[in-house]
């Protein structure tokens, strides 16, 4: 489009780049597959998305190098036309949708992968159901598109079992969202440096306004440095978008979506083991028996130290029905929550290490490592308040399944309860499991608590000793230092704020995987029955089903022995 109003004396070879961008562009028209169509259309923004780059850089590098061709208003006004052109073409060819509207029983799907992909990354395809919500002034579960076949529980659970079995759940998992987890990485790597663009320009910025207030007629430079402002703080804000769209709608939502429908799968699946240990009839008539002996006795718990208590128990218990809701509402978003954010590690890994680069130039060595002292000695502090904060974790969970287990008890006995007159004791036993799990969520917000003030007061004490650091050592401070110093301690502030919050996710997440997998683990229903004319048991012995292999011939178990019978037909 460009090619026949920007002829001149640099010969043809920008003009055959033109040419076939024309070429590539009418070729959209006569393509009638529209996903294919999209895609040349993406091809073609790609090159005029490099037209539109290489025309500035080119046209200031001859204007600061005092060849620009003549006559200057012609040959700049062709210039413009140019860029104009190929911004207009940029976004025209990244404006062809993808695909037409998808239906499955009588609704539109989702429209992420329908529209263009000009509006699927500027996030604008849920506007149709953000704007009827603002009509209507309301929005209901109906209103809402058919999820895409990919976030669909039948594509995760098929993705999930894909992988094949593995030793550790989280190979399984990283099989599962490999190129999602990858995207984020790779987004996070780039966002590590975009997010020191602004710092950068900022420092040129309040350089060339010293260099102004010493007599320097850099006007034109201010500007650029004002515009290059706004865009890197436009990309990294894109970047950073980008970033959470993939932690979010590619990893955190449909990973909890496949972890419930993995640990359902397995549930339906899984072995019913029953426990039906005998009891003292004495006892049973004071009504001092235990219908779960994951709750423990009826003045007792099971779990009295929790660093006394076996990995068994702590299995019994996540084995029950209420372990198994806990798996789904709690372990399986904590899993979730940390693929979400496992990203903050390598950013802080790659932050650190930029910021050290660029502070080591900016103000030197020396009070570079007088700032990064104040983290370096409170590490060892903030790893063993994490690893505390880990250990009550894990010890809460355990309280809190047994408190669902006395709960249920409760309720699936009330009879018993009832006809007992039991039910002052039963208040006392629940009462005194939920104050045993209250105890536990306070040591819990302890030492959380303890975190969050490391957090607060951990970067900015590293930014004030650093600046002291070079003002002591160099007997002064500049604007141009002083602003862009803590605009850098600033950009890493929350990176070293969140990394402790992070280990204890990581401990959660461990935990929580943990328990997951022993439950995946767990015995699942074999089939025995084979086709006959009869059903027959001779001297058989027959007990509840356990997850042993081989059943114990202990007292406590109870078993029919010496069984014998025949079930012919007819």
């Amino acid at each position: 489009m460009g090619a026949f109003l920007f002829i001149n004396e640099r010969g043809l070879s920008t003009d055959r780049k033109q040419i076939f961008i024309l070429v590539q562009s009418c070729n959209i028209y006569i393509t009638p597959l529209s996903i294919d169509r999209s895609q040349l259309g993406i091809w073609t923004g790609l090159s005029a998305l490099l037209l539109v780059i290489a025309l500035p850089i080119e046209n200031l590098t001859l204007w600061f190098s005092g060849a620009y061709p003549e006559p200057y208003n012609l040959f700049g006004a062709f210039s413009i036309t140019q860029f104009a052109l190929a911004v207009i073409l940029f976004f025209t060819s990244f404006a062809l949708p993808r695909r037409p509207e998808v239906y499955k029983d009588g609704k539109v799907v989702d429209r992420e992968y329908t529209v263009s992909l000009l509006e699927r990354y500027t996030f604008s395809w849920p506007a149709p159901v953000l704007n009827y919500a603002v009509k209507n002034r309301s929005l209901t579960t109906d209103d809402l598109p058919m999820i895409a076949h990919n976030t669909r529980a039948r594509t995760l659970l098929e993705r999930f079992d894909a992988v094949g079995k593995k030793d550790k759940l989280w190979k399984q998992i990283f099989g599962a969202f490999r190129n999602a987890l990858l995207a984020q990485w790779g987004l996070q790597f780039i966002a590590s440096f975009t997010n020191f663009l602004p710092q950068s320009v900022l420092y040129l910025v309040l350089r060339l306004l010293e260099e102004r207030d010493n007599g320097a007629h850099n006007q034109p430079q201010l500007w650029l440095a004002a515009i290059g402002i706004g865009l890197a703080v436009g990309l990294g804000a894109w970047i950073e978008s980008l970033l959470f769209y993939t932690c979010y709608l590619k990893l955190g939502i449909p990973m909890y979506e496949q972890l419930a429908a993995v640990i359902f799968a397995k549930a339906i699946r899984k072995k019913d083991v029953k426990s039906a240990a005998k009891v003292d009839q004495d006892a049973e008539i004071k009504g001092d028996f235990t219908m779960n002996k994951q709750s423990g006795p009826k003045d007792e718990d099971t779990a009295v130290n929790p660093d006394e208590e076996d990995d068994d128990d702590d299995e019994e218990v996540t084995k029950s029905k209420q372990g198994t809701i806990n798996l789904i509402g709690v372990d399986g978003k904590r899993i979730s929550d940390f693929a979400t954010y496992n990203y903050i590690f390598l950013g802080s890994a790659l932050k650190l290490i930029i910021a050290i680069a660029f502070l080591a130039k900016l103000i030197g060595w020396i009070p570079m490592l007088c700032g990064f002292a104040v983290p370096a000695l409170i590490t060892p502090a903030n790893w063993f308040i994490s690893k505390k904060y880990g250990e009550a974790q894990d010890d809460l969970m355990k309280y809190r399944d047994q408190k669902l287990a006395v709960v249920t008890e409760a309720l699936q006995g009330i009879r018993q309860i009832k006809f007992s007159a039991l039910e002052k004791d039963w208040y006392e036993k629940i009462l005194k499991t939920r104050k045993k799990e209250l105890n536990q969520q306070w040591r819990s917000f302890y030492f959380d608590g303890m975190l969050i003030s490391i957090w607060i007061f951990g970067p900015t004490c590293m930014s004030a000793v650093a600046l002291a650091s070079y003002a002591l050592l160099n007997g002064g401070l500049s604007a141009s230092v002083a602003f862009t110093t803590l605009s850098v301690f600033e950009a890493i502030e929350m990176t070293l704020a969140v990394v402790p919050e992070m280990i204890t996710d990581l401990f959660d997440a461990i935990v929580s995987a943990r328990r997951v997998q022993n439950y995946l683990d767990s015995a699942e229903l074999e089939q025995t029955t084979l086709p006959g004319d009869a059903i027959i048991f001779k001297n058989a012995t027959v007990s509840w089903p356990s997850d042993e292999q081989e059943q114990t011939s202990d007292d406590r178990v109870f078993n029919l022995h010496d069984l014998n019978l025949d079930l012919s037909h007819g």
